[in-house]
């Protein structure tokens, strides 16, 4: 095993975010649910991308679309989604 492997045992957070509003929670689905709160009735769909985090962390705002993060702080990208999709969530 290599010295430089790190395990983490907490879980991660996920950050929904498009560019009406955002989600963050530690399960997926309710991060999507939140984000989908802030997204008017009457608006398009849009994309809605979801990102994983080790440590809770909130974008700044939207641009050029994609969120902009404090700091210059990028979590990874794990899915996208549309703002009038409902989440279903796949077996690993």
């Amino acid at each position: 095993m290599s010295e430089l492997t790190t395990y983490y045992s907490e879980k991660p957070y996920y950050i929904a975010a498009c560019k009406h509003g955002y989600g963050v929670d530690q399960i997926p689905a309710m991060a999507i649910r939140l984000a989908q709160t802030e997204v008017p009735a009457k608006s398009k769909p849009s994309q809605l991308l979801i990102y994983r985090s080790i440590s809770f962390v909130e974008p700044l705002g939207w641009k050029h679309g994609a969120p902009v993060w404090p700091n210059g702080v990028k979590p990874q990208l794990a899915g996208l989604t549309t703002t009038h999709s409902l989440f279903r969530q796949a077996p690993r």
